[in-house]
This record gives C-alpha cells, sequence and structure tokens, in this order.
C-alpha cells in the first residue's frame, strides 16, 4: 500500500479584498479631509486660558464640535465617544487631529466612561465634552461634567461657538452645523465654573441647568464677536 500524497499547505499571501480594505481605510482619509478642509474656514479664538494650574474640563453643545474641535487646538484633550458605528468614524477623525478618546455616553457604557473620564484628568489630561450628547434632548446638560468636576475638584470652561455660514443636518436631533469652506468662525471660552461636592446635593436637573447657562452665555457672546468681525477695506 502507498503512502498518500502529502499535502502542503499554499502560505503565499492572498491580495487583499479591495472592498474590506476600503471599509478599513475610508474613515482615515476622511480624517485627512476633514483637515484639510477645516482650515479652509477662517477662525477666531477668545478667552482661551492662557496657563492652567493643572487639567480642566472644556464644555460645550453637540452641535459645535464640528467647529470647534479641528480649530481650538485643546491641550491633551480627551474626548468621550459614543460606542455606536457613527462614534467609530468621529473617533478616528479626532484621534488624526491629535486627541486621546474614551468609548462610551450616558446611555450606554456610563459608569465605564466616567471611570476612563477620571482616570484621564487624575493623568493631566483636559477633557473636552459634548454635554447634551449623545442623544440629546438638544441644548440640555446633562449633570456628567459637572460630577467629574466636583470630584476631581477641576473647573468646568463653557465654550460656545458662532458660525457666519454652515450647512445645518436638519435629520440630526443636535441639529449640527458644519461651517462652508471661507465661512467665519468665532469660539468662546466662558469663565469658568467650579462646583464643589456641596454642589452634588443640587438635582441633576440643577446641575444641567447651570451648566446650560454658562454655555448659552458664551455662545451669545460668540454671536456678538461675529458681528463685530471686521470686514475687509
Amino acid at each position: 500500500m502507498t503512502d498518500s500524497p502529502k499535502i502542503t499547505p499554499d502560505l503565499s499571501p492572498k491580495p487583499e479584498d479591495p472592498s474590506r480594505r476600503f471599509c478599513l481605510g475610508w474613515p482615515r482619509l476622511l480624517a485627512r479631509f476633514a483637515t484639510f478642509y477645516s482650515r479652509l474656514y477662517r477662525f477666531r479664538c477668545y478667552g482661551y486660558p492662557e496657563s492652567f494650574d493643572g487639567p480642566a474640563i472644556f464644555a460645550c453643545w453637540h452641535s459645535e464640535e464640528t467647529a470647534l474641535l479641528p480649530n481650538c487646538g485643546f491641550t491633551k484633550g480627551h474626548i468621550m465617544i459614543s460606542r455606536s458605528r457613527d462614534g467609530d468614524i468621529l473617533a478616528t477623525v479626532v484621534k488624526r487631529w491629535g486627541y486621546l478618546v474614551s468609548r462610551g455616553s450616558s446611555s450606554k457604557g456610563a459608569v465605564a466612561a466616567l471611570r476612563s473620564l477620571r482616570q484621564a484628568i487624575d493623568q493631566g489630561d483636559n477633557l473636552i465634552l459634548a454635554v447634551d450628547g449623545p442623544r440629546g434632548p438638544r441644548r440640555v446638560a446633562k449633570p456628567g461634567a459637572f460630577y467629574l468636576a466636583a470630584k476631581t475638584g477641576r473647573p468646568i470652561y463653557p465654550v460656545g461657538a458662532a458660525v457666519s455660514w454652515a450647512h445645518v443636518f436638519k435629520k440630526s436631533w443636535s441639529q449640527s452645523r458644519l461651517p462652508w469652506p471661507f465661512s467665519k468662525v468665532v469660539a468662546v471660552f466662558g469663565e469658568p465654573l467650579r462646583p464643589t461636592l456641596a454642589d452634588l446635593d443640587r438635582s441633576a436637573e440643577a446641575q444641567g441647568l447651570i451648566l446650560a447657562e454658562a454655555i448659552n452665555q458664551a455662545t451669545q457672546k460668540a454671536e456678538e464677536f461675529l458681528k463685530t468681525w471686521p470686514k475687509p477695506c
């Protein structure tokens, strides 16, 4: 009886499926495009703190992330992004801009996300939080930033934005705005809030109202600065 022939596995590299390569690579291409695109609009910033005594928390509305994140230059910025397909794309983009990312939200993975953000503050990272996310209601602040500030003793800087010309995503709950090329974008950093542990005795709604009022005031100032933007001669 003769031995059966030995089968040698084919170890030669297989050509990668182009569709799979595209699915894995297109968020990186989007990040490069977003970086280029963000340089096409004119940006001005008012009130950005010149120095910090330790890390800080920056709070803004979800609709203004596209205008603020590429240009504000948050130092050692750490962002919380939801665990969703859209979140996967956004995380890829903001990492290209130099931000660090924690995954989670107030509706999914909230405890793990807060723990991650607390750890980020302890290691000296600033936090950038869209406080009305991930599902709204629009411009109704959640108390997470307030809680973190009180627990860590770090200040909250409310950030408002104004845009002269933008596309509004009307089908999204946040009504997010994408500035058009060559539009004017103004960011204003308001006076810091410094919640204490005693402030946590307030209701979550009361904490959110304090934070929302501060962001809205910064937004109003941004709109006023936008109106006085110097006109060309």
